[in-house]
């Protein structure tokens, strides 16, 4: 494969990933504020491991999207572009199960 067709394969596979992962970023944007007023009331019962798991989904959510945005940013590089690429879905489907329990 020539130089040239390289981009706008590694765009494609790019925009492969983004379409699922955007919104379930949206998502876990979304949740996360929606739980974000159980974190005021830290001596509540029932509310134990919330602050954790919310904190987790953070991050993970955060990294998630540093993680798509280089994918972006560095798709016209040759070295290891595909990795943050792999690392923003595998992120993501990290966080749901700790987002199942907030």
């Amino acid at each position: 494969m020539n130089a040239q067709g390289q981009p706008a394969l590694r765009t494609t596979a790019i925009w492969v990933v983004s379409v699922p992962v955007v919104p379930l970023l949206l998502l876990n944007a979304f949740m996360l504020l929606w739980f974000l007023p159980e974190l005021t009331s830290w001596g509540t019962a029932g509310n134990e491991g919330h602050q954790y798991l919310w904190l987790l989904v953070f991050v993970l959510t955060g990294a998630a999207a540093v993680c798509l945005i280089l994918a972006w940013l560095r798709r016209h590089r040759s070295a290891r572009w595909w990795l943050w690429l792999l690392a923003a879905p595998l992120l993501i489907t990290v966080s749901l199960p700790a987002m199942n329990g907030l």
